[in-house]
């Protein structure tokens, strides 16, 4: 099946009373008060606050007063109707992020013999937009807001309205609540999450959907009436059987085309009794057929609300709220923006250096070695030419990945976000394979690429040494090494002004090339190398190898994103690209003619379009959720153990992370460092940022962000006292992880 991750909309929760009422916690007091007849529907423009301060986030409701027995429309309205629209009409630096919808009352659409639901709003209710302001606005300024809304407004029958809304908001220092502010923040704090002692999953029942809600340790043992809000529309809403199976409740929605097509359902169930939370369905991924995602903790909530939700913005301040605990090194030291922008160049040049001797370019270091071996005798200035040439190709593909990552700054993104890419996953794979089926002799053109061969003084010969440099960067980019993690949160700080993120990644590309660049230049080094003969041959051949456990590695980071099934297509199109390439090296490479040329450029091309389709396929596919080694990263759960004096260890991982790997196999997994977990009260919590946008991801990124580490790994512990206590980058041994679970035990006393 193929499936596509979603983002979750923030929307206000609540819980079904009957299938004509829902109850609507956010409501004004006079929620039932109607306006008057003549006008079915009333809408205003309510700022949260009476100002607007610069840079900082901002949100203005449409209040909605429906005459009595008038109804409008959520989001998702059900079965023959209309979802509002709002375009908003906005002063230049300001941008729109979230908005905040209220769930809504399900009621019978009403056509005989038809069984549908709508889901509609009655009485006075709220749609939220939050907004983001410039830090260059004026003090004494007016932002000037205009909202065109249209809307589908029903009694007996239903009648298209629209509102063309403005407010002003000046620009100060600071900002008092305004009229309604406790009523759109009571909004705002009751948006869904999921919940660890829920278990929710939705799988493919032929054309349908069945959503399957299990309850784990600590749930309510009868929740009342569920109800699945299907925010992406993707399923017909008609009235919906719950199943008690004694271990799970479930039920089955029935298909529907979908815009964009394929979109899957996503959204929230509600829970008649109060010992139920909300549940947040957050992403809809395939494999089994099945989708979970569950974090956080479950509560009882008070009957008048029913409701324990977390926003994006809520986690944000959560996240704050730990950042202002403090960091520190292990065994001590501050970590407290101590980094400046001299020492910031310095361990990004000192980073790009180490960063040869990691795992992932390892594989490029026997085609250097081949390069240096056949440079031997030939000119100096020559050689000098092919390292500088060399750094060239490492040094633009690292300036142009830097600006990808300024581009994609405000998304999140950080060091290998790459890797998260299915696309650009498969591309190199295919790539790496192509190359190193070259280097076992298959075909001749991966040759020049390596700079190796009897065309090393022409211009193919230089143009191999560049694409070197821009293979070795492709292959870094999923390690970071010491020294590369300080130097890149630097860079990555929106707050670090352009001049200076070019000239960290600079210094990166710089130390990244140095030792190729110093060996071109110093022949005295290249003479110590064994002199060009036959075994270079051998020795290419053999350093195919490497390569092809680079290609199997890969396919391991490809299939933690696309699933088995993605992992599967793509093999089979990585064999339809061997069959190609081995048609190319034995039928165009060698003098063939006549029909034997002619049928073999017929069936490359058939290959070709099968490989195409494979890739595409295969990239479509998503992984099922997983738990990964530990407990998914929950905020409010650091938050809280910390309360209780426990201790919490959360490492940054993603499966495309090589060194992020290599502190799992070595540390975190290994038996001695979990089996002391229980006697320092302390667990294992896991950031996963395989899957690009998931919700583990924003929220492990949002960590890497507020401690600007720049990208992963990135372990740290949070003890019961005193500030967070940050890991190194590479972590060797489980020894190291008790150490710091020691000093956190005794900095909490």
């Amino acid at each position: 099946m193929i499936c596509h991750l979603l983002f979750p909309l923030l929307l206000l929760t609540g819980f079904t009373a009957s299938s004509q009422n829902a109850f609507d916690p956010f409501s004004s007091p006079d929620a039932g008060a109607a306006v008057d007849s003549s006008e079915p529907v009333k809408a205003t423009l309510l700022g949260e606050q009476s100002a607007v301060i610069p840079g900082q986030k901002f949100s203005v409701a449409v209040k909605l007063d429906h005459a009595e027995h008038w109804h409008t429309f959520w989001r998702n309205p059900g079965q023959f109707a209309q979802s509002p629209s709002l375009t908003w009409t906005l002063p230049d630096g300001v941008k729109q992020e979230n908005v905040l919808w209220g769930i809504p009352a399900v009621k019978d659409a009403g056509i005989p013999d038809v069984a549908a639901v709508q889901y509609i709003y009655e009485g006075t209710s709220y749609i939220v937009t939050e907004f983001s302001a410039p830090a260059a606005l004026k003090l004494g300024d007016r932002l000037e807001l205009s909202l065109k809304a249209k809307l589908q407004a029903c009694k007996e029958q239903c009648i298209p309205l629209t509102f063309e809304l403005k407010t002003s908001l000046p620009v100060a220092e600071r900002a008092e609540p305004g009229a309604e502010a406790s009523t759109i923040d009571a909004l705002r704090k009751a948006q869904p999450q999921a919940l660890a002692a829920w278990k929710v999953s939705i799988a493919a029942a032929g054309e349908n959907w069945t959503v399957r809600a299990e309850p784990g340790e600590g749930a309510a043992a009868d929740p009342g009436k569920l109800y699945f809000f299907d925010a992406a529309a993707a399923t017909e809403a008609t009235p919906q059987e719950w199943k008690n199976e004694g271990a799970a409740f479930t039920v089955t929605l029935t298909g529907q085309e979908t815009k964009p097509p394929g979109q899957k359902p996503w959204g929230w169930i509600t829970a008649e009794k109060s010992l139920l939370t909300t549940v947040e369905v957050k992403a809809m991924t395939a494999g089994e057929g099945s989708v979970a995602a569950t974090a956080g903790t479950a509560k009882p909530a008070p009957a008048e609300s029913a409701v324990l939700a977390i926003s994006d913005d809520e986690e944000d301040k959560l996240i704050a709220e730990i950042r202002g605990w403090g960091v520190t090194k292990l065994g001590g030291g501050s970590r407290e923006d101590a980094m400046t922008w001299p020492l910031a160049l310095l361990f990004a040049f000192l980073g790009g250096i180490i960063l040869n001797l990691m795992p992932c370019v390892f594989p490029v270091l026997g085609i250097k070695i081949l390069g240096f071996v056949q440079q031997a005798g030939e000119d100096p200035r020559v050689v000098k030419r092919h390292g500088l040439t060399y750094a060239l190709g490492v040094i633009l593909s690292i300036l142009l990945l830097m600006t990808v990552l300024l581009a994609l700054r405000s998304a999140g993104k950080g060091w290998g976000f790459q890797l998260q890419n299915p696309w650009f996953l498969s591309g190199l794979i295919v790539l790496v394979f192509a190359f190193s089926l070259s280097m076992t002799g298959l075909f001749e053109v991966g040759a020049r690429l390596t700079s190796v061969g009897a065309e090393l003084q022409n211009e193919s010969g230089y143009r191999g040494s560049f694409y070197s440099g821009l293979l070795t960067v492709l292959l870094a980019t999923p390690c970071t090494g010491p020294f590369m993690g300080p130097a890149l949160g630097f860079a990555l700080d929106e707050s670090t002004p352009t001049p200076l993120v070019v000239a960290v990644f600079l210094w990166l590309g710089i130390g990244l090339a140095l030792p190729y660049v110093v060996l071109s230049w110093f022949p005295s080094l290249i003479k110590k190398l064994p002199r060009p003969g036959a075994w270079m041959e051998t020795f290419k051949q053999f350093m195919a190898f490497p390569m092809f456990a680079t290609v199997v590695w890969l396919l391991s980071v490809f299939g933690g994103t696309t699933g088995r099934t993605g992992a599967t297509l793509l093999l089979f199109a990585l064999t339809l690209v061997a069959m190609i390439l081995w048609i190319y090296g034995r039928f165009f490479q060698r003098t063939t003619r006549g029909h034997s040329r002619t049928l073999a450029g017929l069936t490359v091309l058939l290959c070709l379009a099968g490989a195409v389709w494979l890739i595409t396929e295969a990239t479509s596919e998503r992984a099922p959720a997983s738990a990964g080694h530990g407990t998914p990263l929950s905020v409010k759960m650091i938050i809280e153990r910390r309360e209780k004096g426990l201790t919490t260890v959360v490492d940054l991982w993603a499966e495309w992370c090589l060194q992020c790997e290599t502190n799992r196999k070595l540390a975190f997994d290994r038996k001695e460092f979990l089996d002391a977990l229980p006697g320092y009260d302390a667990i294992f919590m896991l950031g996963d940022k395989t899957v690009e946008d998931s919700p583990a991801d924003r929220t492990a990124q949002k960590f890497v962000e507020a401690y600007k580490s720049g990208g992963i790994p990135y372990a740290f512990i949070v003890p019961s006292k005193g500030p967070v206590i940050a890991l190194p980058t590479v972590i060797a041994s489980p020894n190291l992880l008790l150490d710091a679970l020691e000093e956190a035990k005794k900095q909490s006393r």
